[in-house]
């Protein structure tokens, strides 16, 4: 089963390195998540021709965030790829399967509720 564009998007939105915001502090991302993104931009990478505008967006070195726009991209490229091809079936989830998971989901118990 080939992946569509829309689930390619939604798995590679772990590019980006998910940030803290901390108050009047502003925003920072940890050393985890930047080596978590790096490492996937790698895996990433492999799939795309080089000289592309994806595979240029992706491969430059200052660009630790990317935009919309840049990730739609991106996905666009990586669907004439093999990467739609082994994208994993777990990954690509229907909304029929995620309403149906969300619908039997139940809430842990409150610790006042415990005792």
């Amino acid at each position: 089963m080939k992946a569509t564009v829309k689930q390619i998007f939604d798995s590679i939105q772990d590019l980006n390195a998910t940030g803290t915001t901390v108050s009047s502090m502003g925003r920072f991302v940890t050393a985890q998540a930047e080596e978590s993104a790096e490492k996937r931009q790698r895996e990433v990478l492999a799939y795309l021709t080089e000289g592309t505008l994806a595979h240029k967006i992706l491969s430059d070195a200052r660009n630790m965030s990317f935009t919309v726009k840049q990730l739609w991209v991106i996905a666009y490229a990586l669907e004439k790829t093999s990467y739609a091809e082994n994208l994993a079936p777990a990954k690509v989830e229907s909304k029929k399967d995620k309403k149906r998971r969300m619908a039997t989901y139940t809430m842990p118990p409150r610790l006042s509720e415990m005792n």
